[in-house]
């Protein structure tokens, strides 16, 4: 749920992590002298410009404030990390967004958002590099929102990358279907007002939860293959 930069000794195979936040680090280059030029994507800023030093315990700066209204003049949601068992007890994560009315013990609708790829994983963030999703809407009109790194997702070991080859829905839906219970469990989720949406590969996870169960009340699904035989066809 969160990306960073590490630094990588060839000679010792060794890597060690030279950032570390509830962020997503995007547009990554190297500059002159190999400063480090990066922006980094929060959950209350988007996109703002971060520099890092070449020297051994240099810090990450923080160069641009562009985005330091944000968090200033809009209401935005809380993120949250949460964790629970899939079906085949592999422990699976997300982010939660909770509404903004949120009080304890009152339960919400749910929307879940599943990211395309599928070799992908969602990660704390603002938004508006995945155009699709719109969770700060969506929080503002009383919904909460998961997003489940499903098993297929990145950043969780080759082993559960791989577990969609050559059975595409082993586990991946299962482990959404999961997520849902969870956060029903958390008290969090209404399990009477679910809806379900994706694009691409999220679109296909979307089409197969809809054969599976009637949980959900609504679901969208974005650019999703609903004929694997014919998409099979027209595949170069």
């Amino acid at each position: 749920v969160h990306s960073e930069i590490f630094r990588v000794d060839l000679a010792t195979a060794t890597a060690r992590q030279l950032t570390d936040g509830r962020h997503s680090i995007e547009q990554w280059s190297v500059a002159g002298g190999g400063r480090q030029v990066f922006l980094v994507d929060e959950p209350t800023r988007f996109g703002d410009v971060w520099t890092l030093a070449p020297e051994t315990g240099a810090r990450p700066v923080r160069v641009t404030g562009i985005y330091d209204h944000l968090d200033r003049d809009f209401s935005l949601p809380r993120q949250e990390t949460v964790h629970w068992k899939g079906e085949d007890g592999m422990t699976i994560e997300g982010i939660l967004h909770y509404p903004l009315d949120y009080r304890p013990g009152r339960r919400y609708p749910l929307v879940v958002q599943v990211h395309g790829g599928p070799t992908e994983s969602d990660r704390y963030s603002f938004g508006p590099f995945v155009w699709r999703n719109y969770q700060q809407v969506l929080t503002a009109r009383g919904y909460a929102v998961l997003w489940p790194n499903h098993r297929g997702s990145t950043g969780y070991g080759n082993v559960f990358l791989r577990d969609m080859v050559g059975g595409y829905f082993h586990q991946a839906h299962l482990d959404v279907l999961a997520g849902v219970d969870a956060v029903v469990a958390m008290g969090v989720a209404d399990p009477d007002r679910l809806a379900l949406m994706g694009w691409s590969a999220g679109g296909h996870m979307t089409n197969k939860l809809m054969t599976v169960t009637d949980r959900f009340k609504a679901a969208s699904s974005g650019a999703g293959a609903a004929n694997w035989i014919s998409m099979y066809a027209q595949t170069d």
